[in-house]
């Protein structure tokens, strides 16, 4: 694992998770991008490389955007945990959820009439929907879709714009399976709410 050689075994359980393959990724030199499916170890790896990165160049400090608050906060409680146990510490990092930075922009910048009504996030547009109904499709499922699949993987970002509804069905990317009838109609499903979304932030 990283850092293995200075910390021996005092490294926290929680950071020796890595696979020879995840390791190259965490002590490659930035910048780095990572893209894969739900659960394959990226925030692990991207964590374990701001650690050895800030570590072994101090002239480079470490800030994590997150998509959101929870994440933020359970990556800062593991990065904190590294810490104590390195012999001359880590560079102060910096953690935000994408809307905590944002907010903090338009609050540095004195943007006094900006409020909440303005964020227009997903929970957002769920939160202005006029109806008890429940969503057929699980809101969170939705929402790691949208971020992650059709605006933001890296064929979206190579054609600078989001993935068309044909697009999306046939990626490998996506954590709803495209090999069942059930999980071509979640896709569909998301896709749909994704297109509500975007008509309702106009």
């Amino acid at each position: 694992a990283i850092l293995s050689g200075t910390l021996g075994d005092h490294m926290p359980s929680a950071f020796l998770d890595l696979d020879p393959a995840q390791n190259e990724i965490a002590v490659a030199q930035p910048p780095l991008l990572i893209e894969s499916r739900s659960g394959t170890g990226k925030t692990l790896v991207l964590l374990q490389h701001a650690a050895f990165t800030t570590r072994h160049d101090q002239t480079r400090p470490a800030c994590f955007i997150t998509v959101s608050s929870r994440l933020k906060e359970e990556l800062q409680k593991k990065y904190l945990e590294l810490q104590p146990i390195l012999f001359d510490g880590l560079l102060p990092t910096e953690f935000f959820s994408f809307r905590g930075l944002l907010t903090s922009l338009l609050e540095y910048t004195c943007i006094a009439d900006f409020t909440n009504k303005h964020v227009c996030t997903f929970d957002g547009y769920l939160a202005s929907r006029r109806t008890h109904e429940r969503l057929p499709i699980d809101a969170q499922v939705v929402q790691n879709e949208i971020g992650g699949v059709i605006t933001g993987s890296l064929s979206a970002a190579t054609q600078r714009r989001p993935l068309n509804r044909s697009e999306y069905m046939q990626t490998k990317r996506s954590n709803i399976t495209n090999k069942t009838a059930a999980g071509l109609k979640q896709r569909q499903l998301a896709y749909d709410f994704y297109e509500k979304y975007v008509h309702w932030k106009r």
